[in-house]
């Protein structure tokens, strides 16, 4: 969950990073002012940061559903008898098994959001240091 906290944080910041830089006079155009105008569609961002949440979220329920089964399959079965023994091993598997699907579901899905997320980051640093380098009065700019 912290971790989860972190990444909006950093998404946050990143926005107001993105709201903090006034583009120069020569580009700015139909209300346009900012590299966030010219960027992303903000709104579009926080449904897509939405969407990630909700999946993020379903798979910790799921997780913790399992985790509650298999709590409960070890309470009921905690003699010491081959036979509980025998069930609770082939319970478990089962739990893990649909557990481990769940997540491999979710997982590439995860893995290309982030990779992206950290692609456009490093397009946006890479841009914010050739802005901040160019001297507003240089042919670069008109």
């Amino acid at each position: 969950m912290e971790a989860n906290k972190l990444t909006g944080r950093a998404y946050e910041d990143g926005l107001a990073e993105l709201k903090r830089y006034e583009v120069h006079p020569a580009i700015k155009k139909d209300g346009k002012n900012y590299l966030m105008d010219f960027y992303y569609d903000e709104a579009q961002m926080n449904k897509w940061r939405d969407s990630c949440s909700r999946s993020q979220e379903s798979l910790r329920s799921k997780i913790d559903k399992f985790e509650k089964e298999i709590t409960s399959i070890k309470q009921r079965y905690s003699s010491n008898s081959p036979v509980s023994s025998i069930l609770e091993e082939s319970v478990s598997k089962d739990l893990f098994r649909r557990l481990e699907s769940a997540v491999s579901e979710k997982e590439p899905l995860i893995i290309s959001i982030l990779s992206t997320v950290y692609e456009d980051l490093k397009e946006i640093h890479r841009q914010l240091g050739v802005f901040c380098t160019i001297d507003p009065k240089s042919e670069e700019v008109r």
